[in-house]
């Protein structure tokens, strides 16, 4: 079976305009359930299994991620170090560290211009690959 490669992650900064207008579109438009995760951070899941990931104040994330940009992309990769490399190789700047959550999935963000900031993670667990 062929592999769909789709945005997997969506990270919004709340106390925006972008990100209350997000926050309307899922809960009065799509109707999607708020899941609490941590104070100031809320997670939504839509039905293709994309998460949408809301911080807010109270919120743990690194400096970097809304520093040019309210919406950060991220995508689900098969093996993040030759993602990484293929990046950096063609002008991305790798922002931070790679990270590990859990031994569930590595991640990390990348600076692709001036302003684009884009996640890029590997799910550790070979039962969540599709």
């Amino acid at each position: 079976m062929k592999k769909t490669k789709t945005i997997t992650r969506i990270s919004i900064k709340t106390g925006t305009a972008d990100g209350d207008l997000f926050k309307i579109l899922l809960s009065e438009g799509l109707k999607l359930k708020k899941i609490p995760v941590q104070p100031g951070l809320t997670v939504y899941s839509m039905e293709d299994g994309t998460i949408l990931e809301f911080y807010g104040p109270g919120a743990c994330y690194p400096e970097y991620l809304f520093k040019t940009t309210n919406v950060v992309v991220g995508f689900k990769v098969d093996n993040l170090d030759e993602m990484v490399s293929l990046m950096q190789n063609a002008g991305a700047e790798l922002l931070g560290n790679i990270e590990t959550v859990c031994n569930a999935f590595i991640y990390c963000h990348l600076l692709l211009s001036n302003e684009t900031v884009i996640g890029l993670y590997k799910d550790l667990n070979p039962a969540n690959e599709s």
